[in-house]
């Protein structure tokens, strides 16, 4: 992160007196050339420093398309923007392979309305929302009594993972019995580890009550529970589905439920939990439980002095965002907001959108911002001297950025 109130005069104007473009790797200790941007991709750049290419107002020379004045009321002495974007969650579908999963069902078996609702070319949910969702599969049963419990197929979690998770699928045989318990706790620890940032959960599909890995008799609900319980310590909440109706106790989904998002089993609150009868119903139940995923939760390239949030400035679209308003924006914390009302339903219609969120300075310390991150603009490509950084009423820092969210 670049903290402008600490940077030197002379670098300053070294920053931003040239402009470059390249598409190599890039990261906080290797940063992008002028001109362009560090991003998930690598280096790259939006628009060229300099040119007349940006409605929004300028090309940084960071390679952004962004406004050229700051917020009236974001203070005399200039504004930083930061650069705003959705964490993206990551969802492990956990799937029961036993071999209760061949029953008939609606025009189908468990198996394959289940496979149908999760990747169907057109339909399925993981198609239509794995440019948003990071989506891993893990199918897991103990085909033989095993000692090599659970048996589990997995495809680790990524954007646009729709062909890798169909291609596991389609060859695997349901058979045997439903560990549940042991495969929660497998999936649990492989999202421990995963190293990308977001939110994580689990989907369990099950048609079952589960046992355990030492016995395809024994009562494995008290340890899934406690698997689930442990997830969510972990950080992890777990969504539970019943493929079928009738073919789990309710008081099982109920505890089950609980337990994913932290809630007492037992107690007198009831988190929701999914029973699909058919087909209809268990496509339903997948849109419900991913789309309460996509949020609109925010998070910022840099952070925002929590005495600066009343003098902030959010811009949807071009469009300025109230603080604390119903159909504005509220503070989570010092780096991240959050969307509401109309707001958050406008964000989240298919299309691209754009974000900024702009912070002002105290006028009597410049460049004393009260936001540290993003990068330092002046006109175009030009450097800017000592005497301009200090005496201009300009964008310092500005940036902003677009997202694509694929909904159809």
């Amino acid at each position: 992160m670049l903290a402008i109130r600490s940077t030197p005069l002379a670098l300053v104007s070294l920053l931003v007196s040239g402009c470059s473009s390249n598409t190599r790797t890039c990261s906080t200790a290797s940063p992008c050339p002028l001109g362009s941007y560090c991003s998930a991709s690598g280096c790259r750049s939006d628009c060229d420093p300099g040119a007349s290419t940006c409605t929004a107002g300028v090309c940084t020379s960071f390679g952004r398309c962004a406004r050229d004045q700051p917020d009236p009321s974001a203070g005399a002495c200039g504004a930083m923007v930061l650069e705003a974007s959705f964490a993206t969650p990551t969802v492990i579908l956990l799937v029961d392979q036993s071999g209760s999963m061949t029953t008939a069902y609606s025009g189908g078996t468990r198996w394959s309305v289940l496979e149908d609702a999760l990747v169907n070319p057109t339909t399925g949910v993981v198609m239509r929302r794995q440019g948003d969702i990071r989506f891993g599969l893990t199918l897991f049963h103990n085909p033989n009594g095993s000692p090599a419990c659970p048996t589990l197929t997995t495809v680790p979690p990524a954007l646009n993972n729709g062909a890798a998770i169909a291609l596991a699928y389609s060859p695997a045989q349901p058979a045997g019995a439903t560990p549940t318990a042991e495969s929660i706790q497998a999936v649990t620890q492989s999202l421990i580890a995963f190293a990308e940032p977001g939110p994580r959960y689990i989907i369990l599909a099950s048609d079952g009550e589960p046992n355990t890995c030492t016995s395809t008799t024994a009562d494995g609900k008290p340890g899934a529970v406690a698997a689930a319980q442990a997830a969510f310590a972990a950080g992890i909440k777990l969504f539970f589905l019943s493929v079928g109706s009738g073919t789990v106790s309710a008081a099982h989904m109920q505890d089950m439920a609980n337990a994913g998002i932290g809630l007492p089993v037992g107690g007198t609150e009831s988190a929701p939990y999914w029973q699909a009868a058919d087909a209809t119903q268990m496509a339903s139940a997948f849109d419900a439980i991913t789309g309460a995923l996509l949020t609109c939760d925010l998070t910022v390239n840099g952070e925002i002095k929590p005495e600066a949030l009343a003098g902030g400035v959010i811009f949807l679209d071009g469009n300025r965002l109230a603080l604390n308003d119903p159909n504005g924006w509220v503070s989570i914390d010092t780096q991240s907001f959050r969307l509401q009302g109309d707001a958050c339903v406008q964000a989240k219609r298919a299309g691209g959108h754009s974000v900024t969120a702009e912070f002002g300075c105290d006028a009597a310390h410049p460049p004393g911002l009260n936001a540290e991150g993003g990068g330092v603009i002046g006109s175009g490509c030009s450097a800017i001297t000592p005497a301009a950084f200090l005496g201009a009423a300009m964008v310092i820092g500005l940036s902003s950025v677009g997202w694509r969210r694929r909904r159809r």
